[in-house]
């Protein structure tokens, strides 16, 4: 955890990197950005090539989130990657997650899922104009990706984005989430990469979008999808 346990706010950057050198053996089951029952900032989550994670989140476990909050996966072993946080709490500014992995330093980078916003929680901003954006700029996911949530109280009260810039998605891109509602207008910019199917909404019967969805596909530039 960036944050702290059940007490104390963090009030300025609370920011976490994990790499891995040498060579022994480590592995974390969670990554968290923010705290797990204590409210406050998260800040910027980064992990590195020698990272081994089961999940990561760039919210909180189970507490309010009061600030923006950014993810940089360039590298590591991981299973799911989330923008927002695991059972509950709330995230009050935009959630960035950047999937910039280069396989070539890389070489045993692995991702399984990403997703934009919480696992089982709920994002409803109070910041006007916050959302949550995954840019896929570089790498490989092996499963799928969603702009939204995963569980069906994952709901996100707010406009997710997926931009497809550059990796090879072996699933599907959703705009909105696996079981997880979206009030709002889900957006989805392929201009460069590979995706099994690209879907504007969501990808369960309980996840409905409330709202319009929008996919745009640019192929200029001679980039090919």
């Amino acid at each position: 955890f960036a944050g702290s346990n059940a007490a104390g706010v963090i009030s300025g950057e609370a920011n976490i990197t994990v790499d891995h050198d040498g060579t022994c053996d480590e592995h974390l089951d969670e990554v968290y950005g923010g705290g797990n029952l204590a409210e406050g900032n998260a800040g910027t989550v980064t992990i590195e090539c020698g990272a081994d994670v089961g999940d990561v989140y760039g919210g909180a476990n189970q507490a309010n989130v009061t600030n923006d909050i950014t993810l940089n996966i360039t590298g590591g072993q991981i299973n799911r990657v989330f923008g927002g946080n695991n059972t509950s709490g709330n995230i009050s500014g935009s959630i960035t997650v950047n999937i910039e992995i280069d396989e070539t330093a890389c070489k045993n980078a692995s991702l399984n899922y990403v997703y934009g916003a919480g696992n089982q929680a709920a994002y409803t901003p109070t910041t006007p104009g916050a959302y949550p954006a995954v840019n896929l700029i570089k790498g490989t996911v092996k499963q799928n990706v969603y702009g939204g949530g995963l569980g069906a109280s994952a709901t996100v009260t707010s406009n997710p984005t997926v931009t497809l810039e550059g990796v090879t998605v072996n699933g599907d891109i959703f705009g909105g989430g696996d079981a997880a509602p979206v009030i709002g207008n889900p957006t989805v910019v392929a201009n460069y990469g590979t995706s099994a199917n690209i879907f504007g909404g969501g990808k369960g019967e309980t996840a409905i979008v409330t709202g319009g969805t929008h996919v745009t596909i640019d192929q200029t530039e001679g980039k090919t999808l």
